[in-house]
């Protein structure tokens, strides 16, 4: 049953128990405003879309304690990956400095990393990193990150060996040796196996091909910033931060500042289609975002996006239309499980689509993983 449904006749019930006994009903108000506001801001959600505890403390407790995944504990998890051919996920802990592993079974490990603020390759914990921000997944079976604050592009082997590709801190065009970015925020793969990086600073988005070219695919090569649609470096971003392959389009969506989502064809046509800050569900016309972060496919070819700081997943269809996936509609955060938009997140910023109807969201603050069923 639709939880729409449920959720009117429970105010309902609540309105008129507590008109009949005569207690103070501010408690009942604050609840029905609670829920006309959910009904009202145009939230579409079903009963079954579940979300639960997958792996952390059920406290938000932060930490670095491998072993079971129940038993946990989780540094800023900010991005994370499925790998469906070993059927683990990767996390990316940007206060932890870690490449986090939790495999089939549920077990957790440290991947890759030490803990220790540094930039130095390795195998496994001997590696360091600055500030991992974002985590993708290529067809060669390699995991390839971005590290903003060193602005290097690293490749993590399938044995956890971890290399700088490229990168440094600048705006150049080139090899890999010689390649430069501003922010290195987002990276996707297609699947060619080339990379694209938001590169915020830049206020671009780069191309590194298969061959080890790197070019500013779309916007700016000078770093001038916008919002403006247009064919390749004649559009214009705004600190672009979360990138996304489409593999049923081809096409690649960018999320950046102040609420933008943007879609590019592959004839590297940009459209800009949201541009307004706010919490607005609907025809992506009139549809607003406020910290959209990562975003990912879901069965349908539906897109499911991790909207920060409003403390919900947002769903975009083919059709244009945005709704509540899961979380509040009115941006609450906290730490609650529960279908649609019973459930809370703090901050939620990666999202991976697992096996199936399987969703898995690193839930930022709240140092958690959370699996979503729908």
């Amino acid at each position: 049953m639709n939880i729409r449904i449920n959720l009117t006749l429970t105010i309902a019930l609540l309105f008129f128990q507590n008109c009949y006994s005569g207690k103070d009903n501010k408690g009942t108000e604050n609840l029905l405003l609670l829920s006309l506001l959910n009904i009202n801001n145009g939230s579409s959600y079903t009963s079954n879309v579940k979300v639960s505890l997958y792996a952390g403390s059920s406290l938000g407790q932060s930490g670095a304690t491998d072993g079971d995944r129940m038993n946990a504990k989780f540094n800023r998890p900010w991005d994370i990956v499925y790998a469906s051919s070993i059927k683990s996920l990767f996390i990316a802990e940007m206060a932890g400095k870690k490449i986090r592993k939790i495999d089939e079974f549920g077990s957790v490990s440290t991947f890759a990393g030490s803990g220790i603020f540094g930039n130095a390759d390795g195998v496994g914990t001997n590696a360091q990193f600055k500030s991992i921000e974002s985590i993708t997944r290529c067809p060669d079976g390699n995991i390839y990150v971005t590290d903003s604050i060193d602005e290097r592009v690293r490749k993590v082997s399938e044995t956890g060996e971890v290399t700088t590709i490229t990168g440094g801190s600048g705006n150049v065009d080139g090899n890999l040796s010689t390649a430069r970015f501003g922010s290195a925020y987002g990276i996707t793969c297609d699947t060619s196996g080339n990379l694209f990086v938001a590169d915020g600073g830049n206020h671009s988005i780069r191309k590194i091909d298969t061959s080890g070219n790197v070019t500013t695919y779309a916007g700016s090569t000078t770093g001038v910033s916008g919002l403006v649609d247009g064919v390749g470096n004649s559009a214009r971003f705004l600190e672009p931060r979360g990138i996304n392959f489409d593999p049923i389009s081809g096409n690649l969506y960018v999320l950046g500042c102040c609420g933008s989502f943007a879609v590019i064809e592959p004839s590297r046509k940009v459209t800009f289609l949201t541009k307004v800050l706010g919490y607005v569900n609907g025809n992506i016309n009139q549809a607003k975002f406020s910290s959209p972060i990562k975003l990912a496919n879901d069965v349908d070819g539906d897109l499911i996006i991790a909207d920060s700081l409003n403390n919900a997943l947002r769903k975009f269809t083919r059709g244009g239309e945005v709704s509540t996936f899961a979380g509040t509609t009115i941006g609450e955060f906290g730490l609650v499980d529960g279908y649609g938009i019973q459930a809370r997140f703090n901050e939620p910023s990666g999202i991976a689509a697992g096996e199936g109807r399987t969703f898995f969201v690193s839930d930022n603050r709240n140092n958690i993983i959370r699996k979503i069923e729908y």
